[in-house]
């Protein structure tokens, strides 16, 4: 059964979801659908407003709008048939309209003009609203059918403002009507009307973008700040994070131009214990084909190759890692003639982590004195998390977290780690759970299928030799780490789950797991940083509603 709960639900119009094409000729039946039922919206608008305005004292009559939008509709589901992406939506369409008319209607409210001249101003702010409408839909045409990223408007803006001046020349309008404010109550309803007809579910948030992802290497030494002696082998006065940068391209080859448009949203992304910057190529490929700008470092003392082994214990440094990736970032941003100048969008910064990365993005977003106010939106992927208490989210930091969670994880236990920490954190948030899914699937399919990754990759790095399952590890956690009980940190591990209990008799498939964890980080942070309405209706309702094998709970 589904679990939501929403304090409120505020969304403002925003660039649409972009839907992959590479010319006119190659547009895809699907796509010349929509684009049919795009343009009758648009002439649906038109309609509406010129019936109103010809009716002034009058009650208009729709009719004759209402019924060319249906047969508009039916005729290009006739034509591309199951290739539509929906079907006999007329009438829902057509009442999206009629409000936003309504509502041009109120704001340059033609039915209190006293005078002539107060009408005409009136009739004439109205007609062009309408004119805006129209040519809202052209360009949202233009998107789809020339491969923009994203909708432009700016012409269709600028000829509202010119009418509406025009319309003002006389000194007889009544009351202030801003292009600004037509134009939004427009937007506001074409946002609605495009994840409307666009329809995107789980499928279409995993498959691949409109972009090609390619990659750079680079390696960033701080000298600031030193790495920790580990297991006998020495400290060192500077942190070394070799990093790979995944970012949209025309290409896949390394070191190819970044694409054009721009500058694209920046995700950091986090490795667990034992992990390493390229263990998660499949999701980070799927972001930067969709249009962000990955950076994926090794951390100095948790990954694989790490001199004396991998430990939990450099995590306070590792939150200072993210913050001072996106300082280097805002370096390479501004770095004259550098591969990503003008490319990076710094005001729209998320981070993701998996198993310790997990907890690592979580202490860089909410951690009351180690938080970085610049990462917008944060993603864990069974983020070991168990030892944040509330204390640790009361902050002040309002970035949106979502928890993606298997309910079958041998290693970062679900009602500890996700469940538990879900219910603490005081930020809008997500909890999606897979049914079956484990800890290490929501990393790439390293040695092969077949056999439960948990039990076949985790356990027997983790689990000292004859220990009985399941298994308390001793974290080793001194009093002070992250700042202890005073920022919301339980260091005895009280909280926690044991680790490798007897393996669950069935568990989710590796690609589905991959699958689920695409669709949903990538609709978290199309939502949060480019408003797509289809992706808020995804993070809400739509991922739980069409997958069997997901619970959804969130809170706002």
């Amino acid at each position: 059964m589904t679990f939501r709960t929403f304090r409120a639900v505020a969304m403002t119009a925003a660039a649409s979801f972009c839907l992959s094409t590479t010319s006119m000729a190659a547009l895809s039946d699907k796509d010349r659908c929509l684009d049919g039922k795009h343009k009758a919206a648009g002439k649906h608008v038109a309609c509406l407003v010129k019936t109103l305005a010809a009716s002034v004292g009058e009650v208009p009559d729709f009719t004759r709008c209402d019924d060319a939008l249906a047969d508009a509709f039916a005729g290009v589901e006739d034509k591309y048939g199951s290739q539509c992406r929906t079907a006999g939506d007329a009438a829902g369409i057509g009442a999206r309209n009629q409000s936003l008319v309504d509502s041009l209607e109120v704001l340059t409210d033609p039915a209190g003009a006293g005078t002539r001249e107060a009408l005409a101003c009136a009739l004439a702010r109205l007609k062009a609203a309408g004119r805006r409408a129209s040519c809202g839909a052209k360009a949202q045409s233009l998107l789809i059918k020339r491969d923009l990223v994203a909708r432009d408007t700016a012409v269709c803006d600028s000829k509202l403002a010119a009418a509406l001046a025009k319309a003002e020349e006389g000194g007889s309008c009544i009351g202030v009507v801003t292009a600004e404010a037509i134009a939004t109550l427009i937007d506001t309803t074409f946002a609605e009307i495009e994840a409307d007809l666009a329809n995107l579910g789980t499928e279409d948030f995993a498959n691949r973008g409109r972009y090609r992802a390619a990659r750079q290497t680079l390696t960033f030494v701080d000298t600031t700040r030193p790495t920790a002696a580990n297991n006998g082998f020495p400290s060192l006065p500077e942190r070394t994070l070799v990093t790979d940068i995944y970012y949209p391209s025309v290409s896949t080859s390394t070191g190819a131009p970044v694409a054009e448009g721009g500058p694209f949203p920046v995700l950091i992304r986090a490795h667990g214990l034992g992990g390493f910057r390229t263990d998660s190529t499949e999701l980070i490929r799927h972001l930067a084909g969709h249009g962000y700008v990955v950076v994926s470092p090794d951390f100095p003392l948790s990954n694989l190759n790490t001199p004396g082994g991998a430990t939990l214990l450099d995590l306070e440094a590792q939150a200072g890692d993210v913050s001072y990736l996106i300082s280097q970032l805002e370096a390479l941003d501004a770095q004259a003639g550098g591969a990503f100048e003008g490319k990076l969008d710094l005001s729209r910064i998320g981070a993701i982590g998996h198993s310790l990365g997990g907890a690592t993005v979580f202490a860089a977003t909410y951690h009351p004195t180690l938080r970085d106010p610049r990462i917008d939106a944060v993603v864990g992927l069974a983020p070991f998390a168990c030892f944040y208490q509330e204390a640790f989210f009361d902050g002040g930091a309002t970035a949106p977290m979502m928890i993606l969670a298997g309910d079958e994880d041998m290693i970062t236990g679900y009602a500890s780690n996700h469940l538990a920490v879900f219910g603490r954190a005081n930020a809008e948030k997500y909890l999606v759970t897979l049914a079956g899914g484990t800890h290490t699937a929501f990393i790439n399919e390293l040695f092969g299928g077949g056999s439960n990754p948990d039990e076949e990759l985790a356990c027997p790095s983790l689990l000292p030799p004859g220990a009985e399952r399941p298994y308390f590890p001793d974290f080793g956690i001194p009093e002070d780490f992250l700042g202890g009980a005073a920022a919301g940190v339980d260091t005895t591990g009280s909280t926690c789950e044991p680790i490798c209990p007897p393996p669950p008799a069935t568990y989710m498939d590796w690609d589905r797991q991959i699958e689920l964890a695409s669709a949903g980080t990538l609709a978290m942070f199309e939502r949060e940083f480019r408003g797509s309405i289809s992706a808020d209706r995804f993070i809400t309702g739509r991922i739980d509603d069409e997958n069997d094998d997901v619970t959804l709970a969130y809170e706002r």
